[in-house]
């Protein structure tokens, strides 16, 4: 089974290895002063990884941008070598795509493992065939590498239970990954809980819950609070002191373009997030306390911490106050950094106000997003919780069941509540560790299902789980070939369109619905291709003229005027009409789906989604409208098309 799975994964991965070639920068300004995006910069500094004396080097180079994704860039940095390419988004990707596959065989290993091979291959079917993971890796996002390091953080516990001689070794090895998961992604930490559960079923035969360590634990939260008072009374004084200068300085970001009042002013937000912090330390021990008082359980995870300190120091050194407050800056974002700030005007039209820290519709959204987006995921695991329950009922209810049970459905649900939690964005790349978890929950379900079923019954439930998984993959082969796909890589095939017409004049706008279309171009092939800018395609007596999608509720629009102001491209009236009435067709060589007219991609920044599942205002003529064009403007002439 695993040589399949291996087979399987080597197949998907090198498709996509292929399918990717070119792949561009999401949204790229022609302009020198507009700015790089994150890719962009991460790009940059992985160029320099030669010039490094210490991993954290790297954010000489980033512009903050590589904070909690050092060791994605790690990753780029070592296929930029690998590809001899130092500019382009294909290391990027690659790596994610490497991510993805090595992810899918540990997530079949450690569902094996768990329960047994049958519902480890129905675990890795359901990831392989997802177009998520894939999704993920076409925008470059690290998640695919943090789920790796959590599944292989995993697979090593898991190994530490079945191994006498090296299993120190492996908690070791587990708690270091672990670290690295915590510097591959933002979006990492949702994967905390799923780790800690893991570690705490790797530990059962030594858990034995007591509430007789209630004094140490009395102990600790008193220690937590005084620590707490202590720290808002002394904040002036010790503000004032490191400002003056000293061996803590760094901890001061630009503290010499500040006064004292700026940073002596964020004492009540500081005292809340050292409060949080130790809190969180002050619960974990509090826990441990009250779970098992086994010196063998402590140093199990003395242990996985080692590991995961040597990770921590290894990407932090050598300026390690500089980089931990690098780090716990970008992982306490500002309320104000989601986008719907920027839409206060829009709202405003519909009645609605845009409240501090506005972030979507909450639950709303999720049960939307994982209905519409991922129907039969959605089905598959309420089935397992469903089924799970009645199983574990029918085998006699007993208060165990009834928490193991619990504990699954949260533990599977964990990176969602995380989010929710924590006020994550609402779009989907954030929520990408859901599907983990949901894909360990039917896992677990399913199995409770296989243990009380007759021979017969065994059977037909597993003919209704294939079915589902075919038409499961088939759905998901649609969306991800018809969709996802060909929305990323339309830069891409309108350079293969470009090439056709070489030596035509070819014409363009100037403008930033293009950044995700002409301008995404390789910039050696865009000089090549000598295309002009034009206002009106009145300008033009022949050759082609190049239209991109021209929706303002597009994902790569959202954060533009054009977007916020909710104004379609119309700066030339005679194309606007050609849309309108579209005609555009008739003279068009070649069409393209883009960010615009995607169904999927419109999920994957908050504005469009939510303009998508709760407003509901983006139409199947918005969809159009995203549609980009190559126009032979002989044939426009010909037709005599005008406003």
């Amino acid at each position: 089974m695993l040589m399949i799975v291996c087979l399987m994964t080597i197949g998907v991965t090198l498709f996509m290895a292929l399918a990717t070639r070119g792949i561009p920068f999401i949204n790229v300004s022609p302009s020198p002063n507009g700015g790089m995006t994150d890719a962009e910069k991460q790009v940059v500094a992985a160029s320099y990884s030669s010039k490094w004396r210490w991993p954290s080097d790297m954010h000489k180079h980033a512009g903050e941008k590589a904070r909690m994704k050092d060791v994605g860039v790690l990753g780029v940095a070592l296929f930029q070598r690998v590809f001899g390419d130092k500019t382009s988004a294909y290391p990027i990707v690659f790596l994610c795509n490497v991510s993805a596959g090595v992810s899918a065989i540990l997530l079949y290993l450690v569902a094996s493992s768990y329960w047994n091979p049958a519902i480890g291959f129905l675990s890795f079917v359901l990831f392989i065939t997802c177009f998520w993971p894939h999704q993920i890796t076409l925008t470059g996002g690290y998640h695919t590498l943090a789920q790796s390091l959590l599944l292989l953080g995993i697979f090593f516990l898991q190994v530490f239970e079945s191994s006498s001689s090296f299993g120190f070794l492996c908690l070791l090895s587990s708690g270091f990954v672990l670290g690295l998961m915590m510097f591959a992604s933002a979006s990492g930490r949702k994967f905390l809980p799923l780790y800690f559960g893991a570690f705490l079923f790797s530990q059962r035969l030594l858990i034995q819950p007591s509430f007789n360590s209630t004094i140490p634990v009395l102990a600790w939260i008193s220690l937590w609070v005084v620590s707490s008072g202590v720290f808002y009374l002394l904040y002036d004084a010790m503000i004032t002191s490191i400002y003056k200068g000293g061996r803590f300085e760094s901890l001061l970001a630009s503290r010499d373009k500040h006064p004292l009042s700026r940073y002596l002013g964020w004492k009540k937000k500081m005292t809340r997030l050292f409060a949080s912090l130790s809190g969180a330390v002050v619960f974990y021990i509090s826990a441990m306390l009250i779970l098992s008082s086994d010196s063998r359980f402590y140093f199990n995870q003395f242990m996985v911490w080692c590991g995961f300190s040597l990770a921590v120091v290894w990407l932090i050194i050598p300026n390690v106050l500089q980089n931990v407050r690098g780090y716990l800056s970008y992982w306490y974002l500002p309320k104000n950094s989601c986008h719907f700030r920027l839409y206060a005007d829009f709202f405003k039209g519909l009645g609605m106000t845009v409240k501090e820290g506005m972030r979507g519709a909450g639950w709303k959204w999720i049960f939307l997003f994982f209905g519409k987006v991922l129907p039969f995921y959605s089905l598959l695991y309420v089935a397992a919780f469903l089924l799970s329950g009645a199983a574990l009922f029918a085998a006699g209810f007993s208060s165990e069941n009834f928490a193991k049970w619990g504990a699954v459905l949260f533990l599977s649900l964990s990176p969602i509540l995380y989010g929710e939690v924590t006020k994550s964005p609402q779009f989907a790349r954030p929520y990408f560790p859901a599907l983990l978890g949901i894909l360990l929950g039917i896992a677990w379900g399913f199995f409770q299902v296989e243990q009380v079923l007759s021979a017969r019954e065994s059977e037909i439930f597993w003919s209704a789980v294939v079915v589902v998984t075919l038409c499961n993959f088939g759905f998901n082969l649609w969306i991800f070939l018809n969709d996802v796909l060909p929305c990323r890589m339309a830069s891409v095939k309108l350079s293969k369109v470009l090439d056709k017409i070489s030596g035509q004049k070819m014409y363009t706008y100037d403008t930033p619905y293009n950044d995700a279309f002409v301008h995404a171009l390789p910039l050696l092939k865009k000089e090549g291709f000598h295309i002009e800018f034009i206002r009106s395609l009145k300008e033009v007596q022949s050759g082609f003229v190049i239209v991109p999608g021209t929706s303002s509720k597009s994902l790569n629009i959202e954060s533009y005027q054009e977007g916020i102001q909710n104004i379609d491209f119309d700066a030339d009236s005679q194309l606007s009409e050609l849309i309108r009435s579209k005609k555009i067709e008739q003279c068009a060589v070649a069409s393209f789906k883009t960010y615009g007219s995607s169904r999927i991609w419109v999920h994957d920044s908050e504005m469009p989604t939510y303009r998508e599942l709760i407003l509901k205002d983006i139409t199947p003529d918005d969809r159009w409208r995203g549609m980009a064009w190559v126009l032979d403007v002989r044939c426009l002439q010909r037709e005599q098309f005008s406003c």
